[in-house]
């Protein structure tokens, strides 16, 4: 496996994100890499009797004591041995902003903090986070409050048919990722495949398509071609048959009941940015999961991936 983590971009609004700053320094203990500490100041509006010259002290002097902020909390971890710096940017576009501060310091990971969505937040692009799945090019840690386990259970979320239009390397990239999660946390990896029951289309009377189950005996080798794809998939990825879990059904509900299962820390999923339209009438799998689980999830994107 040829993904590491070298340096973790922990992007949060400020230092009351516990459980992300938790996770991205147990991440960063682990694996050795470098810790930066970055947060986003919105610039101040112009109210009356405020001038632009003015509005930008304000919005100076709250980036210099937010800064202050993370470099107290930098020095608490440095004592600790790690490396840490600390930068604040101002913008609008919050998500804009860890994007351009994650290519210029190169990070291979970026950790945020979870937050509630509404659908219409969702459908209209406003919310931050999922701005980021959409669009971060490097693997995206949201963390959800899991709490740190003793050898914590990573499940990455495979599909060795490449339904959807995903690339086919995407799973190959999955697994490399999660390998170095699972390094990152002492934790173990597990792997996981929910497919679809194969479904025949016909056509009614009024020339309308209608979905017709299949015979038993065809769901049966349907079954068995996945599984033996499933199978060889696992061992190329270099995870344990006995980890590999191969369960039919809808992903936005079978991964998080198996989840539960098996008390998963954070699972790693892959996604690949759609347009708005297709968002808006097909929905996306990767962000009914999201919504749906109660672990941490790493968003993983194809290689080559531009926002």
């Amino acid at each position: 496996m040829n993904f590491k983590i070298k340096k973790i971009l922990l992007a949060i609004a400020d230092t009351s994100a516990k459980k992300a700053i938790e996770r991205a320094v147990l991440i960063a203990r682990k694996s050795g890499a470098q810790l930066e500490l970055f947060s986003v100041v919105r610039p101040a509006s112009s109210l009356i009797g405020r001038n632009k010259a003015e509005s930008l002290a304000v919005t100076r002097a709250a980036m210099a004591a937010k800064l202050e902020k993370l470099d107290a909390l930098a020095d608490r971890l440095r004592n600790d041995g790690l490396v840490v710096n600390c930068k604040v940017d101002m913008d609008y576009a919050v998500g804009d902003a860890i994007i351009r501060r994650l290519k210029a310091g190169k990070a291979d990971l970026v950790v945020i903090e979870a937050h509630k969505h509404g659908l219409l937040a969702r459908l209209m692009l406003t919310q931050t986070d999922f701005d980021l799945v959409r669009h971060c090019p490097a693997p995206l840690l949201i963390v959800k409050g899991a709490p740190v386990q003793r050898r914590p259970v990573v499940l990455a979320a495979l599909d060795p048919w490449h339904a959807s239009g995903k690339p086919v390397a995407l799973d190959e990239r999955i697994a490399d990722v999660a390998h170095a999660l699972a390094h990152g946390v002492a934790g173990k990896l597990h792997a996981a495949h929910v497919f679809a029951p194969l479904m025949r289309y016909e056509t009614d009377s009024v020339a309308a398509p209608i979905v017709v189950p299949v015979p038993a005996s065809e769901q049966k080798k349907h079954t068995t071609a996945i599984r033996r794809r499933f199978k060889d998939e696992a061992r190329r990825l270099e995870v344990s048959a006995q980890h590999a879990h191969l369960r039919m059904g809808d992903p936005a509900l079978v991964l998080p009941e198996l989840a539960r299962a098996l008390k998963v820390d954070t699972i790693v999923m892959g996604a690949i940015s759609r347009s708005a339209v297709s968002r808006v009438f097909i929905g996306s799998t990767t962000e009914r999961v999201l919504d749906a689980m109660s672990c941490n999830v790493l968003i993983v994107k194809p290689k080559g991936f531009r926002p």
